[in-house]
This record gives structure tokens, sequence and C-alpha cells, in this order.
């Protein structure tokens, strides 16, 4: 499927994505639909390789039988009949290693400044928050701007057809995306294609606007479950980190939304305890990372914020 995706995105995104709300699959093969799309958003834009991708290798067209036995002898069919045993599906967790990878961008920079600017025995305590994430930033690469044309198609082909179909799938009695598995890999997945598309991408007021709303809706459905309310916060993560050159027009256009999520994210950070060092905890640092940064940008733009709720 990723490479399905990858080499004809602009038909094979959108229809995936029709698939996925609108086709008669399990749970399971609802969740190797999503994960497809969210890798092969990370490798359209050149950000990720699936490793998953050598382990679904197989010959694209094949000779009729009694030719192809002239040319492969029985160590060879062996082998191949190896690989072919080798195919499986995308398990729900392809998508952690890129997720991991935002969070830790997004989070590092933060343990850092807050431990330079601590003295004294404070310090101990953003010890082991430090040293987290510290450790997992590893050397960034020269930034490579991704063209527009591919930011244009990540937009148009991966994230607007999975929002319309979100929205018009809340429309039945009982939807399917509302299960908290399915909607906690399904805001991840969101987070991911945002990320993909980058700063750079021309539609990305428009797709600002669109996420932020849908986070905000969604909010009453995430609360009670601690891997929805993680695919949340990642998905707002992601809003925030391309749009972090750009907080001033977000809090001049949307300075409602911005203190309505830092309000209620508060209340979820005050609501979680985070002592196992689990998920409860994870969730508990991106709530934390979340609210620095909408605390810094309504500090820093008060009077944009002040303007917009009047008006």
């Amino acid at each position: 499927m990723v490479a399905l995706i990858v080499a004809q995105p602009k038909t094979m995104a959108p229809w995936f994505c029709q698939t996925f709300f609108e086709g008669d699959y399990s749970l399971t093969q609802r969740t190797q639909v999503l994960v497809a799309i969210g890798l092969s958003a990370g490798e359209t834009a050149g950000l990720e390789t699936s490793k998953y991708a050598s382990a679904a290798s197989f010959p694209s067209k094949r000779l009729p039988e009694k030719i192809e036995q002239l040319y492969l002898d029985s160590p060879a069919r062996a082998e191949e009949s190896a690989l072919s045993s080798r195919l499986r599906g995308l398990p729900s967790t392809a998508l952690e290693n890129i997720s991991r990878a935002i969070t830790s961008d997004f989070l590092a920079p933060m343990a850092i400044e807050a431990a330079d600017k601590t003295t004294g025995p404070d310090i101990l305590k953003l010890e082991t928050f430090t040293a987290r994430y510290k450790s997992k930033t590893r050397a960034k690469p020269r930034v490579r701007a991704i063209p527009n044309t591919t930011a244009a198609l990540l937009a148009s082909s991966f994230f607007f057809p999975l929002t319309a179909h979100f929205q018009f799938a809340l429309r039945s009695n009982k939807p399917l995306i509302l299960n908290p598995a399915l909607l906690a890999l399904y805001l991840q997945t969101l987070g991911v294609v945002v990320h993909a598309a980058g700063p750079s991408t021309l539609a990305l007021p428009q797709l600002t606007a669109e996420l932020w709303d849908l986070l905000l809706s969604v909010r009453v459905h995430v609360e009670g479950d601690l891997g929805a309310l993680r695919g949340w916060m990642i998905a707002m993560v992601s809003l925030l980190q391309v749009n972090e050159g750009d907080m001033r027009r977000i809090c001049e256009q949307q300075g409602r939304e911005v203190v309505e999520t830092r309000d209620w994210t508060s209340a979820v950070f005050s609501r979680l305890r985070g002592d196992d060092g689990g998920e409860e905890n994870d969730v508990k640092m991106l709530a934390a990372g979340v609210l620095i940064r909408l605390g810094d940008a309504i500090e820093k733009f008060q009077a944009l914020l002040v303007g917009d709720m009047i008006g």
C-alpha cells in the first residue's frame, strides 16, 4: 500500500482515505490503511523511508510459469518463496518512530532552555525531563525546504480528504472513527501529515484552522482514553511546530482557539498524575510542552488576543 500511494499520490491517497472511512473492513484492516497513509505522507515528503517497504517488495510482473521455470532453479524459487512468506501487514505502531521524533524535537529545546535558566536545587526537578528528551535529540541535518508542489500535494491529497471524510462520518449514528484506538491513530496520522507538509505549505492557514477546529471538536471523545489523548497531543504538537514562526498570525486570526486550547490543556495537565513513567507520563509531558508554547505566544501577543476576543 505504501509503495502504491507514493507512486501515485494524487490518485491513490484520496482513494485510500475514502476506503478507510467507507470500506467494509475490520478494525485491524482500517488501522493498516491509516498507517500506510501516514508512512506514505512521510516518504512523499522525503522525511522517512519505511523499514516495512522491503518486507512488502514483490515482482510487479511475472513470466508465464513454463517460461519462468527455464530461468529459475530450485534455490531461486526457494528464496522467492521465503520472501513471499515474509509479507505481512503494517503494525499499528509503525508510525511511532515518526511521532517520537516529532515530540522529541518539540520538547527537547524547552527542556534545555529550562535547564539553562534554572539554578540551585530546582534543577534536580528537570534532570529526568532533560535527560530523557535531550538524549533522544539527534544531530539535525541541514534543513531541506520541501518544494511547494510536494507540500500542496500533501495538503490536497492526504490532509483534506482525511478531514472531509471525518466530518461526513460523524453524521452516522455510531461513527466507527470514534473508537478510541482508531481515533488515536487517526489524530496521530493527521499530525504526521501536517509535519510532513511543513511550514512551506501555501495552504497552511487553511490547514491550521481546519485541524485546530477538528481537535477542539473531538476533545470530549479523547478525555477518557490515554491513547486517544496522546494522539490529540501529537496532532497539536505538530500543528504548533509547523506554525512556530507564524504564531503572530495564529494569535491574530485564531485567538479564541488559542486561549480555549490553553485552558483545556491546563485542565488535562492538572488531572494527570504521570508518576508511573508510562503512557500517562508521556501525555503529561506533551501537555506541558503545549502549555509552554501557547503560554509564550499568549504573553507575547497579548494585545492581538485581546482584540480578537473583543471583536
